[in-house]
């Protein structure tokens, strides 16, 4: 169950510090719906009563989320009034995997990570889930601070008594450079460098530079998008946020998901990573 706890932690650690940025509440309800699924698939495996023909497609990743919230429902694992609940975050993942923004709010990405909290087992993080929202009254009941309005003087005095000194010093030493023939002084102990040989121009083989292929980020409807590490939504990400109009690197690899997605390697910044197909214009 490790990797289960590590993404509802991501999720909780995500919504806590989202604010209204809907790029990070997206990517804390895709960590939600991911560890919900992989909880939910391991419970149902576990059952020896579980048919073989959804024993089959959950092995093979290709369970849908509508039969899997009616086998959960089943099973004890969904009541009515929630089965509903994981199917519109499940589509709310497919939409967000065609380059549409978060449609949920945080209110609704909060009740949703409750409920999953609670069915992992894990209610200690529900605690955790609401002082976001704790947090986020106290900080907009805080006054904002006061500033002092008066412009600080200037010290003029100050920076030309410093200049003046720093010009008797510069004097001062370029005297005692030229008494003591500094140039010669300097050759002889190696510190100047002796002249070099002009270098060899050459030409580099046109032939021998690969081709790169460009793209363009596109989709994202104003919002940041992420580089992921793995081409999964619910996967960590890069330090560094992608926007519509940003200009990457293809690489050389791209890979199909279970949902379908198809995900291409691209560099952009500096770093490597995965992004949708959905969400790049390819160039020639």
């Amino acid at each position: 169950m490790g990797e289960i706890d590590e993404r509802l932690e991501r999720g909780v650690a995500l919504f806590r510090r989202a604010g209204d940025d809907d790029a990070l509440l997206g990517a804390a309800l895709l960590a939600f719906v991911g560890a919900l699924e992989q909880f939910l698939d391991a419970d149902l495996l576990a059952r020896p009563e579980l048919a073989e023909p959804d024993r089959a497609q959950l092995t093979q990743g290709r369970l849908g989320w509508a039969r899997r919230a009616d086998l959960a429902e089943q099973h004890g694992l969904l009541r009515g009034q929630h089965r509903a609940q994981v199917l519109e975050a499940a589509r709310a993942r497919v939409a967000m995997a065609r380059g549409e923004a978060c449609a949920w709010d945080a209110g609704e990405i909060q009740a949703f990570g409750r409920l999953v909290a609670n069915i992992c087992g894990r209610r200690e993080l529900v605690r955790q889930i609401d002082q976001r929202a704790e947090r986020a009254r106290t900080t907009a009941a805080a006054a904002p601070p006061a500033y002092s309005t008066v412009p600080p003087r200037f010290p003029w005095v100050r920076l030309v008594a410093t200049l003046l000194f720093l010009v008797a010093l510069g004097g001062v030493l370029w005297v005692i450079y030229q008494q003591i023939d500094g140039p010669r002084l300097l050759g002889a102990l190696g510190a100047l460098p002796a002249p070099t040989a002009e270098p060899v121009p050459f030409e580099i083989d046109p032939s021998a530079t690969p081709v790169q292929r460009r793209a363009t980020i596109v989709g994202l409807g104003g919002t940041p998008g992420w580089l992921h590490v793995t081409p999964a939504f619910d996967s960590p990400t890069r330090a560094i946020q992608l926007a519509d109009g940003m200009q990457v690197t293809l690489r050389e690899q791209q890979q199909v998901d279970a949902n379908n997605t198809r995900w291409q390697l691209i560099e952009a910044g500096g770093y490597e990573g995965w992004c949708p197909e959905a969400n790049l214009a390819i160039g020639p």
